[in-house]
């Protein structure tokens, strides 16, 4: 059994083919040698098409949106070496006759093949004697023997009123001889299982039925390296889409990565689980993850100064949750480029073809005021697009949408510079391959997936919640408007005020609802409560430690920093600094860190915060020490040179380190500031802090006005360029700095 599917996507063009049942055939050959090996020859043709389906069908292969994995690239990522041999492809597609060749070492191996170019799943065979027994056991929907189409229709999916006749025949390669099975498809049997059996004397035969579980191509191996578990968790909340399985596994792991001096790895698409052992004694069988598709490293999320990346493994299983898995080994497959050079392509026009070998590119209409490039080749060969302005500026543009398979792809970029006289540049990699890298898992323990609630526990002082005699409960029109909500904590009881605070804090998304009652929550509330100053001074520590302790237990910080600027508001940070340092150093506090330690830091303080810096992988948590390290008198210079340096860091860490430099580095040029203006992501945030500082929004810290206008002078050409931007608000930002200039 043997099937091909050129996948046709015609984008919103979708086209439904229903008119199209029955007008194509497939027909597939095995030839199997004694030992085993043989060629698989298929075919498919719409030789019993009308005209019009015919029309229409070329229109659709035609179509500069559409991708067919019918290519060599696809076929030897499908049927890799050593094990298959691709002999022919033939794709005619103007009498839409389609053709492969393939030799087979090993007709086990063949029938392990299961992608979207072939699908063996229901075809098996025994071994007796001289004899190979066949048998197919399937559902009549599920096509696949020979080479097929699939289209999609509106909504997805296949459409299943489309139905072709298959053929396929296994042939002793000496004698001839053969057995055949034919089934045409009719709408009327969809759900009929099919069930066949024949044997077919191949004499002396030295075949064995082995069970393969994965064709692993013969890419180099790199040593294993070791993973981090940054989350591990069954999920059986809701059903995903692409499994019908009961439960999923949801894993990301934190990779090392691998050294490489002559190349650099550009991402991962194949994801495997390839051995394990759960805690109830069973096994791990190999099992690939659902999340296809190509994950691109970037310098600015998963390499260089961090030197690992983040690993998303979507694995489902048929069974119910385990509650660990031991000495796991995940497999991935990891594309890696050599030679980078970057090429001018020519002028930008309209719906214009760029020969590049091994490359097409063509733009798509451009009065929109916006680029669109269709590529054709071995687009993974593609690191990125430029452009060249009339003033020599070279510019790398940031894409508003990236799609890409292995010989097609597409990229767009929304109003940037004005398209006439740009030239199209490309950086292209001279060549990439593929390599297999193993990482070790340590022992996880899997939790099931647990909602992001709250819990509201009876607890002691150790906690947020203080132990409470009785449970409080919060008028029902509370939340309805600020009148409401302020005269209630203007009638509250004296001994209900830390009970109901700490209620009322924990219902964070009630309290942003209405903004009038979320902002005076954090900036009048602590107001209405030192009106009652007895009460206050006798109560502002314990305020202070249970909402505190209450903020370390939300699971959305970020969401919850209304706590923080409450405690800052009320003058009460002061009271929480020892317990909100030992947070951060246990890794309970990782927002609303720059609200907390106001004013200077101290050596302790200092120490743990650059220890912590250099170890998180959180960019809130980064952003807000950072922030601390650099702010001052006494601002780390240094460290912010290290972390604009370090492209493992956040874009918004290394965002913050430009404006420290900008502001406060004696000798900062602009040959130094000129690549973070280039630099696509860099770009907006740094213009519009050089625009904020020459209005004079700043601190007394800062170097002067005069002296940023000198080192602004000989990027006049960059901000003239970047002031002519089509969308009009990126443009504001370098039209103030030419005039601040000029």
């Amino acid at each position: 059994m043997y099937r091909h599917k050129i996948f046709i996507c015609l984008g919103l063009v979708l086209f439904l083919v229903s008119a199209l049942t029955g007008c194509y055939q497939t027909e597939s050959s095995i030839e199997i040698n004694s030992d085993g090996s043989g060629v698989i020859t298929s075919t498919f043709n719409f030789d019993n098409a009308t005209e019009e389906q015919r029309q229409q069908i070329k229109a659709m292969l035609a179509s500069p949106n559409a991708s067919s994995n019918f290519n060599r690239v696809s076929l030897e990522k499908d049927f890799p070496s050593p094990y298959f041999e691709i002999i022919a492809l033939e794709s005619d597609q103007e009498n839409l006759r389609f053709k492969t060749v393939i030799k087979f070492k090993d007709i086990n191996r063949l029938l392990a093949v299961n992608t979207q170019s072939i699908n063996l799943n229901g075809v098996d065979f025994e071994v007796d004697g001289g004899k190979l027994i066949f048998k197919i056991e399937k559902p009549s929907q599920e096509t696949g023997f020979g080479s097929a189409m699939q289209f999609t229709r509106k909504g997805g999916g296949l459409n299943t009123n489309s139905y072709p006749k298959e053929t396929i025949r296994f042939v002793d390669a000496n004698s001839k001889d053969f057995i055949e099975f034919s089934h045409e498809y009719k709408e009327d049997d969809v759900n009929r299982e099919i069930k066949w059996k024949n044997e077919i004397l191949i004499p002396g035969n030295t075949i064995k039925r082995n069970i393969i579980r994965y064709n692993f191509a013969d890419y180099p191996v790199l040593n294993p390296v070791k993973a981090a578990c940054i989350k591990a968790a069954w999920n059986r909340s809701k059903q995903p889409k692409i499994t019908a399985s009961q439960s999923y596994l949801d894993l990301e792991l934190n990779a090392t990565m691998p050294s490489s001096q002559d190349s650099r790895y550009l991402g991962f698409d194949d994801v495997y689980l390839l051995s394990g052992k759960y805690s109830d004694g069973s096994d791990v069988e190999l099992v690939e993850t659902w999340a296809k598709g190509l994950h691109t490293f970037n310098d600015e999320n998963n390499l260089a100064g961090k030197n690992s990346f983040k690993l998303p493994v979507y694995l489902s299983f048929p069974t119910s949750p385990v509650e660990s898995l031991e000495s796991a080994r995940i497999r991935i497959r990891l594309l890696r480029g050599k030679g980078l050079k970057r090429v001018e392509l020519g002028q930008i026009q309209s719906e214009h073809t760029y020969e590049q070998s091994p490359l097409t590119i063509t733009t798509g209409n451009l009065v929109r005021d916006d680029l669109s490039l269709e590529i054709k080749g071995p687009v993974n060969q593609i690191n990125r697009f430029l452009v060249k302005t009339k003033r020599g500026n070279v510019f790398p543009m940031k894409e508003s949408s990236w799609t890409r398979s292995d010989d097609h792809g597409s990229v767009r970029y929304w109003k940037f510079l004005p398209l006439s006289n740009l030239t199209l540049i490309a950086e292209i990699y001279g060549a990439v391959e593929y390599t297999w890298l193993d990482i070790d898992v340590p022992t996880l323990s899997l939790s099931p997936e647990k909602k992001n609630s709250v819990v509201i526990k009876d607890n002691d002082e150790s906690t947020g919640r203080e132990k409470q005699g009785k449970q409080i409960a919060l008028p029902e029109n509370l939340f309805k408007d600020k009148s409401a909500f302020e005269n209630f904590w203007a009638s509250v009881a004296d001994d209900q005020v830390v009970p109901s605070l700490l209620e009322v804090s924990g219902k964070m998304e009630k309290l942003k609802e209405n903004d009038t009652i979320y902002y005076w929550y954090q900036s009048d509330l602590v107001k209405k409560l030192k009106e009652r100053k007895n009460f206050f001074e006798a109560n502002k520590e314990k305020i202070a430690r249970s909402l505190f302790k209450l903020f370390l237990t939300m699971p959305d910080q970020n969401g919850s920093t209304a706590i923080t600027y409450f405690l800052t508001n009320g003058g009460l940070t002061g009271l929480i600094r020892d317990d909100a340092l030992e947070a951060v150093k246990d890794r309970k506090l990782k927002n609303g860190i720059d609200t907390i330690f106001k004013g200077e830091l101290s050596d302790k303080e200092r120490d743990i915060f650059n220890d912590i810096f250099q170890r998180s992988d959180y960019w809130v948590e980064s952003l807000e020490i950072f922030k601390l390290l650099t702010r001052g008198p006494n601002a780390d210079i240094a460290l912010a040179e290290r972390t604009l340096d370090d492209k493992g860091q956040s874009i918004h860490v290394r965002q913050h380190a430009l404006e420290v430099l900008i502001d406060r580095k004696t000798g900062f040029s602009s040959s130094d500031l000129k690549p973070y203006i280039l630099h696509s992501d860099m770009r907006d945030w740094t213009l519009n802090a050089i625009s904020n500082r020459l209005g004079n929004y700043g601190s007394p810290d800062q170097i002067s006005k005069e002296k940023l206008i000198t080192v602004l002078k000989p990027l006049i050409p960059v901000f003239e360029d970047l002031a002519e931007q089509e969308d009009q608000y990126k443009a504001d930002a370098p039209g103030k700095i030419l005039a601040a200039i000029k």
